[in-house]
């Protein structure tokens, strides 16, 4: 006896039109002339899959798939989009149900209660992705369609992951950029009090920058620790270059931090309505409190022409003392609330930033005491 046999009474509550969708597919099926309605089930199988891992892993609600590696590329594009400006509620638990349909037939027993429970218009959507609503094949048959099923979703999915690595990634490269781009007039100022005047009260520090660095990664750690581990690494990354710098001596250049770009990106959470950009944004603003973006050198030797791989680079800001950094990394996780080694590489170069604050002199005082001792020494006083 075949796997199993679709329920007669399952399909006297279908109409004509529903009837006549069924009994074409199975008609392909056992005569074996599926050539031009299988290739059509295929395909609109393909769009299914393809539409549910888009949607599923993209960066952002409103997705849009840059290029694919392929010759229909425009094509992919534009039915992405016109797919999603259609998409509704109902669309997206019909993909679902396809999805399913196929996990269910690994099992006949299981597949048969399965399209037991469906609607006429749900058979009609397996119907229409050329999936079985009743198997009347041999076993051997039967298995070979399902390989053929998993082998296309196999295939989506990996597309969709690689096409998203690409939005992920300029997504980060586009938030990156307005960070740098609303940096660069405070900056500027910033770089002109280096030295600032005995008779001023300029600092390098202000209590209130030092504030916001602090309420900024209290922020970030409160969101992520607990619910992305994939945070981890980053965060004893974050702890690593504190620490490292700490450890050096005064004249010690900044230490470099260089790490994949994929460490943020790929750290999202996907959603099933799509996933928020808003983790790449609240990682880099986290790390530009207190460390300098740098642009990363070329490594010949480590270029392998991956076309997903963006490199970060990262420097302990010249302005901080190291009462300051110690102040942010008490903020941080401590190592054993952190299931990750810190990523990336570390490095002082030798041509590396100066410290331009190391003990602290030019922090604004954070208490009146402070103020006081540091007007006496101003004045000649010392203690």
């Amino acid at each position: 006896m075949p796997p199993f046999e679709q329920d007669q009474d399952a399909t006297t509550v279908l109409d004509n039109s529903v009837k006549m969708s069924l009994s074409s597919v199975e008609e392909g099926a056992t005569s074996g002339s599926t050539a031009n309605q299988g290739e059509g089930g295929e395909e609109e199988y393909r769009r299914r899959c393809r539409h549910f891992y888009r949607q599923s892993t993209s960066v952002d609600d409103d997705f849009t798939s840059l290029d694919a590696d392929d010759q229909d590329d425009d094509a992919y594009v534009d039915e992405e989009e016109a797919t999603r400006q259609h998409s509704s509620k109902k669309t997206d638990e019909e993909n679902r149900l396809v999805l399913e349909a196929v996990d269910q037939m690994s099992d006949a027993t299981s597949y048969s209660a399965f399209l037991a429970n469906l609607t006429p218009e749900q058979l009609v959507v397996l119907c229409s992705c050329g999936l079985p609503t009743s198997i009347t094949t041999s076993s051997s048959t039967y298995d070979a369609t399902r390989e053929k099923w998993v082998q296309i979703r196999t295939e989506e999915r990996q597309l969709a992951h690689q096409v998203n690595m690409r939005e992920r990634l300029h997504k980060l490269e586009s938030i990156l950029q307005e960070f740098l781009l609303q940096q660069q007039p405070q900056q500027q100022p910033q770089q002109q009090q280096q030295q600032p005047q005995d008779d001023n009260d300029s600092f390098l520090t202000t209590r209130q920058q030092v504030i916001m660095i602090k309420q900024t990664l209290r922020l970030f750690v409160h969101n992520y620790h607990a619910d992305c581990i994939a945070s981890h690494s980053l965060m004893a990354g974050m702890r690593h270059i504190l620490e490292l710098q700490l450890d050096k001596n005064e004249d010690a250049p900044c230490i470099v931090w260089t790490f994949d770009a994929n460490v943020i990106s790929e750290a999202i959470v996907a959603q099933t309505q799509g996933a928020s950009s808003a983790y790449i944004k609240e990682a880099l603003h986290a790390l530009l409190v207190f460390l300098v973006y740098q642009e990363p050198q070329k490594d010949p030797e480590h270029n392998n022409n991956n076309t997903h791989q963006r490199m970060l680079q990262f420097a302990v800001e010249p302005s901080l003392s190291d009462k300051t950094l110690t102040q942010i990394l008490q903020v941080l996780p401590r190592p054993h609330e952190l299931h990750a080694r810190p990523t990336g590489k570390y490095n002082t170069p030798a041509q590396g930033l100066v410290r331009t604050n190391v003990d602290g002199e030019l922090d604004e005082p954070m208490d009146v005491c402070s103020l006081i001792v540091k007007n006496l020494r101003k004045r000649g006083w010392w203690f």
